[in-house]
Order: C-alpha cells, then structure tokens, then sequence
C-alpha cells in the first residue's frame, strides 16, 4: 500500500546577543521515528567564532541507501587582525569513537589581493583498519577580477 503521510520537517534558529541556537529536525510518520536530526550552538564577536553541533541521520526501509551519522562537530574562526584570520574543525563519529575529520587553515587580506590555504584529512573506518584522505587547498583573489585555485589537490 501507498503511505499517505510524508515526512514532517522544523526549521529554526534563535539569535541572542552573541549566542546562537540552531535545530533542523525530520520525523518519519511511517515509521514512527526521527530520520534526522541538526543541532548547534555557537557564539561569536568580532575576532572570533566558535560552534558545537550534532548530526544524527538513520537508516529507514524507504531510503536503504542513505549513509548514517552521528556525529559530534567543533568549528571556530579566529581573527588575528585585519590581514589574518585562521578557521579549522574536528569532526567526531559518536558510534565509532573516531574521528571523522579535521581541517585546519588561514587567509591573507590586502587591499586588492587575498589568499587562502587549508589542509583536511578525511578518515574513514575500514574493516582491517581505516584509510585517510588528504586535502591541501590554495586560493589567490584578485579584486575586483576574479580567483584562480586549486579547488582540492588530494595527496
């Protein structure tokens, strides 16, 4: 038979004073469970930013291929001063007790150039170990004509 009731979804974030607060939120009328799930908080200023969050996305009969997570996140953006500024982020598998990701990298500002540059290991779990992939990652800006990158050079 054909199920009538789709998926219902809620969308929200709250912004206070510095601090925000963000959920995404999808349950299944079918089976009577929650398919996915986004959450984080956050706070930031001028120089800085930092956020916690959580993923948790399930399997269901109807979407066999879909890939499960949950997944723990840390995020932040620091500004050293106006010409500098560094980002990164873990990413930690709470059923695997791993890690998942980290990325870690850096900008250079000038009046009419900029550059980027980041480094990013995935890991990925194997059943004789794990395997990781490496990516470095280049940007030149220049404004106000365009870009030029490497886009990911994977090692």
């Amino acid at each position: 038979r054909d199920y009538n009731l789709g998926d219902m979804s809620n969308e929200m974030q709250y912004n206070w004073s510095t601090w925000n607060l963000y959920n995404n939120v999808t349950y299944s009328h079918e089976f009577s469970k929650v398919r996915e799930s986004s959450s984080r908080i956050g706070v930031s200023a001028t120089d800085y930013y930092v956020s916690l969050g959580h993923t948790y996305k399930k399997v269901l009969a109807d979407l066999p291929n879909s890939i499960p997570a949950n997944d723990m996140d840390f995020s932040f953006r620091y500004t050293f001063n106006e010409k500098i500024k560094f980002n990164g982020g873990l990413t930690y598998n709470i059923d695997e007790s791993s890690s998942k990701q980290w990325r870690f990298g850096g900008s250079y500002n000038r009046d009419c150039w900029s550059m980027a540059a980041s480094i990013r290991q995935d890991i990925t779990p194997r059943p004789t170990g794990f395997t990781t992939d490496n990516t470095f990652f280049v940007q030149f800006n220049f404004i106000p004509f365009g870009s030029i990158g490497t886009g990911s050079v994977n090692q």
